[in-house]
């Protein structure tokens, strides 16, 4: 699917990051003698959300124009998520093509490769709050 398919009423996917860093408990215990502690959740979740398009404005420039006009050539998409707010989505934060840029994108067409993003991202928060950093040790 383009962009140029969308259509009213479309449903678009949202990777929404929750920050847990002041809502998780510490969990302690004693093991052998030694103080063990972890977290109820780790300090980064993400979640999937859906908003629905409802408005679109395509800009068609047609004809000779002067060569020093300036203007917004992409057209505009708006959305409107669970709480009937609206606004407008940047056409770079909507990921077209399924690519591996996972962290570019915070919008998706296909369900499916959103759920395998937010997996993904999922995935990396959890081995940060283990190690550190990801990646071998």
């Amino acid at each position: 699917m383009k962009l140029c398919d969308l259509k009213i009423g479309d449903v678009i996917y949202r990777i929404n990051e929750k920050n847990n860093s002041f809502s998780r408990t510490k969990i302690h215990k004693v093991i052998d003698g030694e103080d063990w502690f972890r977290y109820s959740s780790n300090v980064r979740t993400y979640e999937l959300s859906e908003v629905v398009l409802c408005g679109i404005i395509k800009k068609d420039v047609q004809g000779e124009l002067p060569s020093d006009l300036t203007y917004e050539k992409d057209n505009e998409y708006y959305v409107k998520n669970a709480k009937d707010e609206i606004y407008e989505l940047e056409e770079f934060s909507i990921n077209i093509e399924e690519t591996d840029a996972f962290f570019r994108s915070s919008y998706y067409l296909n369900k499916e490769y959103a759920m395998r993003v937010l997996n993904k991202m999922n995935e990396k928060a959890r081995e940060i709050d283990l190690n550190g950093t990801v990646g071998e040790h």
